[in-house]
């Protein structure tokens, strides 16, 4: 009989500790749909209770609009995506969702671009391919060469709206890193345009997680960066001669690539790995 009990205690104390994993500063809100086990991007819109998001490369260019503690609600094929996409990153304001088709980890693609759906098209059936999109195709100033030298990095996984301005943030690691992310602008109207060089933000000189995988903006106007286990807040992100950056921890490590601003905190988002990640976290501002 004791022998049981000292069983049945230390099976109790197994389970326990199994499901007692640290977050750090991070809650869980939920874990994200087995479907989205690459998500790279997320974002809220105007109107809507969905949190929209995308997977990385390699999959289905569809935009996924997932009620939390729900289900799926939303799956729209997007039409004008390249015929290899690599979905990275999303936006939005008042008119737009945008969709960043800009990773770029070879350095070589020339068709990169940023994919805009009319908010009104979010709305409808279920599952459906959404037409109306409208495109903007970019190149770098800089980029001469493709590939390019490893040196310099074109990859970009963040992208925040302001106004009438598109902000493209790199993704600065292996050979090209240097503890900042170059900031590139392009003007929200469809065409062919020329990315345009603004200015670096410093980071971090942690090689292994100071890249920047994600971006959001506040209503005030600071703009959040994300990494692995930290983010970046930049005060007054447009006002260059009196913005700040601050490095707040998250206490927690993992493959986070999602972020969005939602009444006064974060959500966030990270990758699938084998037993561990795929979901959706909060975090109070």
């Amino acid at each position: 009989m004791r022998s049981k009990l000292a069983g049945l205690a230390f099976l109790m104390l197994l389970t326990l500790t199994s499901s007692c994993e640290q977050f750090g500063k991070l809650t869980v809100v939920d874990n994200v749909p087995k479907s989205l086990k690459e998500v790279s991007g997320i974002t809220t819109v105007p109107g809507s209770k969905l949190l929209w998001m995308v997977n990385d490369q390699g999959n289905e260019p569809i935009l996924y609009g997932w009620e939390p503690n729900g289900k799926i609600k939303r799956k729209l094929t997007v039409r004008g995506a390249t015929k290899k996409s690599d979905f990275e990153t999303l936006s939005s304001n008042s008119e737009f969702l945008f969709i960043g088709d800009t990773g770029n980890n070879d350095q070589n693609r020339r068709n990169l671009k940023i994919l805009r759906v009319p908010l009104e098209d979010l709305t409808g059936d279920e599952e459906r391919t959404v037409t109306n999109t409208s495109a903007i195709a970019y190149k770098f100033e800089d980029q001469d060469e493709f590939p390019a030298d490893k040196k310099k990095s074109f990859n970009v996984e963040a992208m925040t709206v302001i106004g009438n301005c598109i902000y493209l943030f790199t993704k600065e690691q292996g050979k090209a890193f240097e503890g900042l992310t170059r900031v590139y602008t392009l003007q929200n109207e469809p065409g062919t345009q020329v990315a345009t060089y603004s200015h670096s933000i410093p980071t971090c000189d942690d090689e292994d997680d100071c890249f920047i995988t994600g971006a959001t903006v506040t209503p005030q106007g600071d703009v959040i960066l994300l990494a692995h286990n930290k983010y970046f807040l930049v005060r007054d992100f447009e006002d260059l001669r009196n913005s700040s950056v601050t490095k707040h921890k998250l206490d927690h490590s993992s493959q986070k690539e999602g972020v969005t601003y939602e009444n006064g905190r974060l959500l966030i988002t990270d990758e699938r790995k084998k037993k561990s990640g795929g979901k959706l976290y909060a975090l109070n501002l």
